[in-house]
């Protein structure tokens, strides 16, 4: 529906300017992948970590069902429907898997991407494919290939969305897996041979770390930036 929204409004302007015999250059959605324009992005919520420190926190919430163009929305619609013959079922636990690794996409691309305008559904989707994928052997290479496929699309995507925060969640996604937190919710997932206990140690301080590099990194960051503002005043 977001999606829509914002090529109906691409559309409306578009009309509006041709009207003024303008063209429809500022409007016009980006090849290969059929992007709406930055503008758009922007006005409809997009995650610009540049804009979300300078208060525009909102953006954290509106981003996390918006994606930024019409391949990466079919790639999605097609990771969910494999999801979901692997036996996935909508649950709160799965949102609650969704929006973490979505948030810590988000962490990432505030550090290291910080003016990217991305959308943010396709991270949480990466995650939950790495997770699931790893979980399930006999489907691992199908789930992680459709991972890279996201992967590939935020990277030639580069305007429009963040390569950092899909590597960003994916990662998180592994390491979950490695915990033990059964992502798939499968109807054979009582035979699930759990993680030995090495690999959830060590998958637990992989998430630690996935967190607490990124928030020093901005808050250190933040700092310096301030320490120059006032300097220069």
């Amino acid at each position: 529906i977001h999606f829509g929204c914002m090529a109906i409004h691409d559309l409306y302007i578009w009309y509006l300017w041709f009207r003024l015999g303008r063209g429809g250059q500022n409007v016009a959605w980006r090849l290969p992948l059929l992007s709406p324009s930055i503008n758009t992005l922007t006005r409809f919520g997009a995650y610009v970590p540049s804009r979300v420190l300078d208060g525009q926190a909102w953006r954290i919430l509106t981003s996390l069902f918006m994606t930024t163009s019409l391949v990466e929305f079919i790639v999605m619609c097609g990771a969910w429907y494999a999801l979901q013959v692997e036996g996935l079922r909508p649950s709160f636990g799965c949102v609650q898997f969704f929006v973490t690794f979505s948030v810590t996409g988000q962490l990432w691309a505030m550090a290291w991407d910080s003016y990217s305008i991305s959308g943010v559904a396709s991270w949480g989707t990466s995650g939950i494919l790495c997770a699931a994928g790893v979980g399930k052997p006999r489907t691992r290479c199908m789930l992680l290939v459709i991972c890279m496929s996201l992967i590939a699309i935020s990277l030639i995507e580069a305007s429009t969305d963040s390569i950092v925060g899909t590597i960003g969640s994916s990662l998180f996604g592994c390491a979950c897996c490695g915990m033990g937190c059964n992502i798939s919710f499968c109807k054979d997932k009582a035979v699930v041979k759990p993680p030995e206990k090495s690999i959830r140690i060590f998958s637990g301080i992989i998430l630690l770390l996935q967190w607490c590099i990124p928030i020093l990194w901005i808050i250190d960051n933040n700092t310096f930036v301030g320490s120059q503002t006032t300097n220069t005043s």
